[in-house]
């Protein structure tokens, strides 16, 4: 080790990564390689590194879906979503119908769209069940893209169920049938985007899916 190592004076070069929920500061030492990782909060608190799966359990978000994202889904898919039922009033992604928080899409109705939703984790338990009503019409269908979780019992009772399809591939959502349900794992962690900024944010600390239901 460097002798002013040794006595604790480090050469550190920092690196920062802003996540939708904290922001990581990475600190490595150029000449010991000694490191260190001090996680900041969004409210500015100092937080340790064991109680940011806490955190991201507990917000509620309203991170938005990247556009390239969005589209990339409608192109595999093979068709065009007619509704977000759960987005802000300024509709980023377009789709011609949509509920913004106000108007709660919990409670109105998605028969007859092909609806997309990104909806607010600190809700998801009663918008997965959401999903998966609203997909039983038989004219309906449901995109969700969802957090890779496989404990909760929501998710048991409407996701995970025994006639669950894994896809290979999204495209070949369009074979489902009336009443399936297909899961596809995204092979990266999504950016979201950040609505005050409009800017991506670091990645997240779990995987998303994309679940449709017919």
């Amino acid at each position: 080790m460097h002798p002013l190592c040794r006595l604790g004076i480090h050469q550190w070069k920092r690196q920062t990564i802003h996540g939708p929920y904290v922001t990581v500061i990475k600190l490595q030492c150029q000449r010991c390689k000694a490191w260190r990782r001090i996680i900041q909060a969004k409210d500015g608190k100092w937080v340790q590194l064991w109680k940011v799966k806490a955190m991201h359990a507990a917000k509620q978000q309203d991170w938005q879906t990247p556009p390239e994202l969005f589209e990339w889904m409608q192109r595999e898919l093979g068709f065009e979503f007619t509704l977000d039922p759960c987005t802000s009033p300024d509709n980023p992604l377009g789709p011609p119908a949509f509920f913004t928080k106000e108007d709660d899409g919990l409670v109105q109705s998605w028969a007859g769209h092909k609806a997309y939703v990104n909806a607010p984790y600190g809700d998801l338990p009663l918008w997965v069940e959401k999903c998966h009503d609203e997909s039983a019409h038989n004219d309906t269908v449901v995109v969700a893209l969802l957090p890779v979780r496989t404990s909760p019992k929501y998710m048991r009772n409407y996701v995970w169920t025994e006639d669950a399809i894994f896809l290979d591939k999204l495209r070949d959502a369009r074979d489902l049938q009336e009443g399936e349900i297909g899961i596809y794992f995204l092979p990266k962690r999504v950016r979201f985007i950040d609505p005050g900024t409009g800017e991506k944010t670091g990645s997240p600390y779990f995987d998303s899916m994309v679940v449709v239901g017919k």
